[in-house]
């Protein structure tokens, strides 16, 4: 994946460093730039299934944590039929390179989750916390748009981008301590946070949008 990474920085700084000179040729080389792009793109989403990703199974996990010195912290988790899936299947809608300014479209039509059973034990010093789920959570329609302005004196001058959220379609049964609160759960992931992600999306935009050019950044440095 980081080579992927390097050879999409590579290209977007040959092509910054590249004089065009006859608007033809303009045309032409960006058309066989996107076709790059995507390829580029198209492999990652392929890294991911390699990588045994997409789809995600974990038939069973069993995780502990005791804090070192005895009776303050310690954890147990267990997870039983875990699947994940969706996270490769990358939609292109549109990526094009105009100029300096690369323009891109990209959804993941349907994240799709689902375990058979979680538990969870906490023991913060003399109090035990206990809770256990299962069921299926589905992430519809998300979108990511934005234009990238690509420097001269480093490679990504600025990027706008609008990341917005289809729905989340929540299926799941929780309970915490003995009480059930799978029907608060579902109602806060299906309407409340997407409600709220969609009154929030210019600050989350910018949060988002700072995040990726750290991570740029840190792999030009």
């Amino acid at each position: 994946m980081k080579t992927i990474a390097f050879a999409f920085v590579a290209l977007l700084v040959g092509v910054n460093a590249v004089p065009y000179q006859v608007a033809k040729a303009d045309v032409r080389n960006e058309k066989i730039i996107d076709g790059i792009i995507i390829g580029i793109i198209e492999s990652i989403a392929q890294q991911i299934q390699d990588l045994g990703l997409d789809p995600l199974v974990i038939d069973r996990f069993e995780g502990e944590y005791i804090f070192p010195v005895d009776g303050i912290f310690s954890g147990i988790v267990s997870i039983e039929n875990f699947e994940l899936s969706g996270l490769s299947n990358i939609v292109i809608n549109e990526v094009s390179l105009q100029g300096n300014t690369l323009s891109f479209y990209l959804a993941l039509p349907s994240i799709d989750a689902f375990v058979g059973d979680v538990s969870v034990e906490v023991q913060i010093l003399n109090r035990r916390l206990f809770g256990h789920g299962g069921g299926r959570l589905s992430i519809k329609g998300l979108r990511f748009a934005g234009q990238v302005t690509l420097g001269t004196e480093k490679l990504i001058d600025n990027l706008n981008l609008a990341f917005s959220l289809g729905g989340i379609e929540s299926n799941l049964n929780v309970n915490i301590l003995g009480y059930d609160i799978s029907s608060r759960l579902n109602e806060y992931l299906g309407n409340t946070l997407p409600s709220q992600l969609n009154k929030y999306e210019e600050q989350l935009n910018r949060v988002l949008a700072n995040i990726i050019l750290k991570v740029l950044d840190r792999l030009l440095d």
